[in-house]
């Protein structure tokens, strides 16, 4: 009896654990550990367009966005100063890299720029990604 009691309050505080989790900051200490080497996928949420992202444990990174005109791209994850996930494609895009502030949202991430209108949410992460696909091939 005594352990069952012990076991269930184990679980109840793992799960609040987990919960309170949820929406918040991930740590520019574990930006590195939980992002380089994973393919994320997701939506952004001003459009609804579906989005991925291969990030290799280089930083490098391909980025494929089906929209209206469905396109990827090869670039580089990078964590600045302030503790922002920072994304960069060259050539040809706009050298100034595209920051966010990484949360929690459920086993995936939210992705959020101070002056953006619209965040990017992910809905499925796979983890120990090794090698990216090169831009243009289709990922899943």
């Amino acid at each position: 009896m005594i352990r069952s009691a012990t076991l269930s309050v184990a679980l109840i505080t793992a799960a609040g654990t987990a919960a309170a989790q949820d929406g918040s900051v991930v740590p520019p200490s574990d930006l590195r550990k939980e992002l380089f080497g994973v393919h994320l996928y997701g939506i952004e949420t001003a459009t609804g367009a579906d989005w991925d992202e291969c990030i290799e444990r280089s930083g490098e990174t391909v980025y494929r966005a089906d929209s209206d005109s469905p396109y990827s791209q090869a670039g580089a994850l990078v964590i600045d100063d302030r503790g922002q996930a920072c994304f960069f494609y060259p050539p040809g895009s706009d050298p100034t890299p595209s920051c966010f502030v990484v949360t929690r949202q459920g086993s995936g991430y939210r992705f959020s720029a101070p002056a953006a209108l619209s965040t990017f949410l992910t809905t499925k992460v796979t983890r120990d990604v090794v090698t990216c696909p090169d831009p243009g091939q289709s990922v899943g």
